[in-house]
């Protein structure tokens, strides 16, 4: 039971910081960690797979989506930014 939990441990503690279980984490899921639960489900049910999928949209329609607030909107236009991504005009 003791070695159990101290992988559990592990693995939470490499999640956190960008693995999972090793394996290096893409910037979407890095972008998801960052976001609130409503805004990760806005963009999770709408079937948005990456960033360049979110960068199809344009900024007023992925605004839109019910969970996509101001703080939202910020980290997902600054991960794109980092990406050399934009929302479509």
């Amino acid at each position: 039971a003791g070695d159990e939990r101290k992988r559990q441990w592990y693995r939470c503690r490499n999640y956190r910081h960008g693995e999972r279980f090793g394996v290096i984490m893409d910037n979407y899921e890095l972008l998801l960690k960052k976001l609130a639960k409503p805004a990760v489900r806005a963009i999770q049910n709408t079937g948005l797979k990456s960033l360049n999928d979110i960068a199809a949209l344009s900024e007023k329609d992925f605004s839109s989506l019910h969970g996509i607030g101001k703080n939202a909107m910020s980290s997902v236009q600054q991960v794109l930014s980092e990406n050399g991504l934009n929302f479509k005009n």
